[in-house]
């Protein structure tokens, strides 16, 4: 789902772009609001089709949709694996809706936890690391010493290093952060409380 989010973020963002608008004020408008839709309809979708057409019709549907047989055709060994089951041999699985809403609730703001803190935090010290080791490398190729002043006081040498990696930071984009907040809020368990009803 993140790198269909990426996508489908990107895609939105040429669109706006590609509509011109004449102030940012309008732009970010424009742009948020296509991002929050996109957004919602990405972590809601799921659940609204199990919740409104697996659950209710799902053993009317199901049986018409052939599209498994057609995937698996080319990896089949024989015939026997390619027959469809007679229509009253599929059944609903209740449990399903819960495990979606769980899964919403829970494992997904764990894995969104770990892409907003844990991988930005490893990629910034994966680079640093990487940019030490070009410089490193570097200076013994042309044997001089580290680009430092000889007046330079330790508190602004300091000061300069943390302001240099402040400057690597990627842009700080506040309209995510409300987005988040939305469907954060729109994920707590008593949003979605007509799926655990019985």
């Amino acid at each position: 789902m993140p790198i269909l989010s990426g996508i489908l973020t990107n895609f939105a963002t040429k669109l706006t772009e590609y509509e011109n608008y004449e102030t940012q004020g309008a732009y970010d408008t424009a742009l948020t609001q296509k991002i929050f839709v996109l957004n919602f309809i990405t972590s809601y979708l799921p659940i609204f089709l199990t919740a409104f057409i697996y659950v209710p019709f799902g053993n009317i549907i199901v049986p018409y949709l052939d599209v498994f047989s057609l995937t698996v055709r080319p990896f089949a060994e024989d015939e026997k694996q390619l027959t469809v089951p007679p229509k009253g041999a599929f059944s609903i699985n209740p449990d399903r809706l819960r495990k979606q809403v769980i899964y919403f609730t829970v494992t997904a703001q764990i894995v969104n936890l770990g892409m907003e803190l844990v991988v930005p935090y490893l990629k910034r010290r994966g680079f640093s690391k990487y940019k030490q080791i070009q410089s490193d490398r570097a200076a013994n190729r042309e044997r001089t010493p580290p680009a430092t002043s000889a007046n330079e006081s330790p508190e602004d040498s300091a000061f300069l290093a943390r302001v240099r990696q402040e400057a690597e930071l990627s842009v700080y984009d506040v309209t995510q952060d409300l987005r988040e907040m939305v469907l954060q809020v729109s994920r707590t368990p008593a949003f979605p409380s007509f799926c655990f009803m019985r």
